[in-house]
């Protein structure tokens, strides 16, 4: 008898002003001087946080300093003294400057603190803050109530739902004043957030756009779309077959059993999840197909 399988291709979409790889130690001083610098960029994006501007420096190399407008949200990106620079600036002016020396303690607040629902959800879907350094994110639930995510709210407004995945946890930023979310080395910096129950209907912009069928892979054939909020994902296959992205820096193709497991839409994401009696574990998802292995 042929096996069968299904596939599973997941999210990628690391934001450029969220993602960190690795920060240990830096800082950024405010600094007041008349040092010409140079004007690297001047971020179309808006961000609400002075954090968030340092966070954006940090994610370009050439960024040795930053200025946050609190007026219109913009963050300038600095980058070293210039060297065509035949005098200094006329008047002084402060900005943000990176290091990693004499970097102060900075004290953290409570995660939640200033966390409001968006779109997608209500203050009645929201569970439990989530405890610092505890894995999955968001707790253990016993089986079968296992649909929650993590609502962050980033330094730009903007809300993103991540996964509670065994090896998500939140921790603070004593160098850079943010807390942060880390999956398997990724880390997504973000202003507060807390623990969602995804609500089960969902109107137009929170709505998971309908999973395309996929072509097979080689040695697979009848491609069709997964079932929805429902375990097994495809009724009566054994194993399933996705790439794996958000916590893994690259696209991993895997092979596992597929009982247990179910697609559903968690605030316009769709989430892959892993529910059994012994395991639980979930992933952010972009596609999902059953397919069945060829004969032979």
């Amino acid at each position: 008898m042929a096996k069968s399988w299904i596939l599973i291709r997941c999210a990628l979409f690391i934001i450029a002003s969220v993602h960190v790889v690795d920060v240990s130690g830096i800082c950024f001083i405010s600094t007041t001087n008349s040092i010409r610098r140079q004007v690297i960029d001047v971020q179309s994006t808006t961000t609400t946080t002075q954090v968030g501007c340092t966070i954006i420096c940090l994610n370009n190399a050439n960024c040795q300093a930053c200025i946050f407008n609190a007026t219109t949200n913009r963050c300038v990106l600095l980058g070293g003294p210039d060297p065509a620079a035949s005098d200094q600036c006329p008047a002084p002016y402060t900005s943000l400057v990176r290091t990693t020396s004499n970097c102060p303690v900075l004290t953290a607040f409570n995660v939640d603190l200033g966390y409001a629902p968006g779109p997608c959800s209500t203050s009645a879907d929201v569970g439990a803050s989530p405890v610092v350094l505890a894995k999955p994110v968001c707790g253990s639930f016993p089986s079968g109530n296992r649909k929650i995510v993590f609502d962050a709210i980033l330094h730009d407004g903007t809300h993103m739902i991540l996964e509670s995945h065994t090896n998500s946890f939140i921790q603070w930023d004593t160098d850079l004043g943010s807390w942060y979310f880390s999956l398997n080395g990724l880390i997504y910096y973000f202003k507060c957030g807390t623990c969602v129950k995804p609500p089960v209907t969902q109107s137009d912009p929170c709505v998971c756009a309908p999973f395309a069928v996929e072509p097979p892979l080689a040695g697979f054939n009848t491609p069709t779309a997964p079932a929805i909020d429902s375990a097994p994902a495809c009724p009566g296959m054994v194993q399933q077959h996705y790439n794996r992205v958000r916590g893994t820096g690259g696209a991993v193709q895997d092979v596992l059993d597929s009982r247990g497991r179910s697609v559903y839409c968690a605030m316009g994401e769709w989430m892959l999840l892993i529910d059994t009696s012994t395991y639980y574990n979930q992933y952010t998802v972009l596609a999902a197909t059953c397919v069945t292995a060829d004969a032979g």
